[in-house]
């Protein structure tokens, strides 16, 4: 019969061997759009809408996924991001 060897100890966490090991999740969206709008009325079959639209209104990267081929160079890599803070503002004549 061979000798039985003892475990060693566990390797500190986040290194190789234990579970807890750092990764990247998928782009998780933070966008907050928001939009408020006012109507004026002109006369009575006539009114004027003012639009006010903000997306990504505090202005969070959100990156684009990461490559997801292994055993590739660019695996887990990101390489773009979406758009920063857009605001558009609009009028909307109704008669």
């Amino acid at each position: 019969m061979g000798r039985r060897s003892r475990p060693g100890p566990a390797p500190a966490r986040g290194l190789a061997g234990s579970w807890k090991t750092p990764y990247r999740h998928a782009r998780r969206d933070t966008e907050g759009a928001t939009r408020g709008f006012f109507r004026i009325l002109l006369t009575e079959t006539s009114t004027l809408e003012i639009r006010w639209e903000v997306f990504n209104l505090f202005n969070r990267t959100n990156f684009d996924d990461p490559g997801r081929i292994a055993f590739t160079p660019n695996f887990g890599r990101i390489f773009s991001a979406q758009n920063a803070r857009e605001m558009q503002f609009g009028l909307r004549l109704q008669f």
